[in-house]
């Protein structure tokens, strides 16, 4: 089994011309969800966040909308999304990451979380204050 083969868990976003009407952009992500499927890919999540105003303009548009994917399938799957995107005139920029695996909590360190020299019964002492060094002639 080649490293094409092997299903990766990815997250993409798209962004769809604004003068498009919502059934459009409904067909388009049908569309695209339909060749990820034709790629041997899933959908795992799918997200629309309507209509937003852009950051900055892209392609003399202001406002575009929204829509994000949790997707997982073979690398050559991205290759064909990218395509579909590039080709298609209303989708104004596209972009697909890898999904981070979610971070396990660590163990506590020997010590953490416990006074000086892991002493749990003893109270911390307050640190003193720099006049009250002074005072001492230290």
């Amino acid at each position: 089994m080649s490293t094409t083969d092997v299903a990766q868990k990815y997250e993409t976003v798209f962004i769809c011309r604004p003068t498009l009407a919502e059934d459009k952009v409904d067909e388009m992500v049908a569309k695209v969800v339909r060749l990820i499927e034709k790629e041997k890919g899933t959908v795992q999540k799918q997200d629309k966040w309507g209509k937003r105003r852009l950051a900055y303009r892209i392609q003399g548009q202001e406002e575009g909308w929204y829509v994000a994917l949790e997707i997982e399938g073979p690398t050559k799957m991205l290759v064909a999304l990218d395509g579909h995107f590039r080709v298609n005139e209303d989708i104004l920029r596209d972009l697909t990451v890898k999904a981070e695996k979610p971070e396990e909590p660590r163990p506590p360190r020997r010590g953490e979380g416990e006074g000086r020299r892991g002493d749990t019964d003893r109270p911390v002492r307050p640190r003193r204050e720099m006049a009250e060094s002074r005072d001492l002639g230290r």
